[in-house]
């Protein structure tokens, strides 16, 4: 009887032992996971500020203000009505518009 409850409390012991094992591999594997976020994370706000930062570049190198000022520097004006040259395309009859 005493050797059957030896068998026990060993057979015990060992599932508990492999239990043990596998959790501590579930807890380095979602330690690793937990840093490979964070990296991710950081990366990422990285990114959105980078994109924040040329967006306001796109917004102020596109602006009108900057353009006639550009213009103006260099000795262009917009062009008059009178002065502009309207110039309209017709299909020839050979040609397809695919």
């Amino acid at each position: 009887m005493k050797l059957g409850r030896f068998w026990k409390l060993l057979m015990l012991l060992i599932v508990s032992c492999i239990f043990l094992v596998g959790l501590a591999w579930q807890a380095s594997r979602f330690a690793d996971l937990d840093s490979e976020a964070r990296t991710l994370e950081t990366a990422q706000e990285t990114w959105i500020a980078e994109n924040r930062k040329i967006e306001a570049e796109i917004a102020l190198l596109s602006s009108r203000e900057r353009t006639t000022k550009m213009a103006a520097k260099l000795g262009l004006k917009r062009a008059l009505p009178e002065e502009r040259l309207r110039i309209q395309f017709t299909a020839s009859k050979g040609a397809s518009h695919d």
